[in-house]
């Protein structure tokens, strides 16, 4: 069996949203290694994840620092993924770590709020870390799309793919990739080109507006005018992602990509997304 390895990489990613009365940032920073059993399957494990809000890893709300101390404890994620599924293989390990963990923090009284089942209501002091432990353990599943979708995004996993080949020719691509305002895959088109003097690859493209995305976006602006009394636009959607890709040399591997996505509808929504994407080592192939 022919086993090509891409190597172990690290990753930052910052996201901005802004629409009205709201803004806000997250950075997440992990390390990942992916190997290709066959054309279509993959091995992959992420390391060392930890996020933060708004700048800031310390003045975060009781549910954003729970979340955080249930995410420290995920790592290593083990998924495969063919064609057709991804499957988390760790999954009953990640179980097991977020039960111990659970029974740590409601030890910790920073983490609980105010109950009031003594006085008959129906919230408990431990409501926000039994509700965070079962999200988790929700995405902890066999069918790994759930956790996935949080922390490996098949859309990211593709570009991860895409941005350690070179080409010497334009390639026409098609690229999904979810945007956090309306949880909706938006498809980006462009066109990618290697440079053999700087050997690097740049690609750059634009999203592609269809029926849907517009029901939508008409649909959510109109929530925004009735509830805040502001007057929306009707300006197109403005778009662009921009990747550059830079090798060691002119027969090393993958060095180092910047992604830049950006995204405005109208007058009432941006987000802003910036991904590098850094070798730790050179990819190899061996048999």
């Amino acid at each position: 069996m022919s086993i090509k390895s891409h190597g172990n990489f690290k990753v930052l990613r910052n996201i901005r949203t802004e629409h009205p009365n709201y803004i806000a940032e997250t950075t997440e920073t992990y390390e990942f290694s992916f190997h290709e059993i066959n054309n279509q399957e993959l091995k992959i494990e992420i390391r060392k994840f930890s996020f933060r809000v708004n700048g800031s890893s310390v003045k975060l709300g009781i549910a954003a620092k729970v979340i955080q101390e249930y995410s420290k404890i995920l790592c290593p994620l083990l998924f495969t993924v063919s064609e057709d599924s991804i499957e988390l293989c760790n999954y009953k390990d990640i179980m097991e770590r977020i039960s111990t963990r659970n029974e740590k923090l409601r030890l910790m009284p920073e983490y609980f709020i105010e109950g009031n089942l003594d006085k008959g209501g129906d919230i408990d002091q431990y409501a926000i870390i039994e509700s965070m432990k079962d999200h988790f353990i929700g995405l902890a599943q066999k069918d790994g799309k759930q956790m996935a979708k949080y922390y490996l995004p098949l859309s990211f996993l593709k570009m991860a793919v895409f941005c350690t080949q070179k080409s010497e020719n334009d390639i026409v691509y098609e690229f999904p990739w979810s945007i956090n305002l309306f949880d909706y895959e938006i498809l980006w088109k462009g066109k990618k080109h290697f440079d053999p003097v700087l050997n690097e690859v740049t690609y750059n493209g634009e999203v592609m507006e269809s029926e849907e995305i517009s029901k939508i976006v008409n649909k959510m602006a109109m929530g925004f005018e009735s509830a805040l009394k502001i007057k929306i636009k009707q300006d197109p959607i403005v778009s662009s992602i921009k990747h550059k890709v830079e090798f060691l040399n002119e027969t090393g591997g993958f060095d180092f990509s910047e992604t830049n996505i950006q995204i405005d509808i109208r007058n009432f929504y941006k987000h802003r997304e910036t991904i590098y994407i850094s070798a730790i080592n050179k990819k190899q192939s061996h048999e």
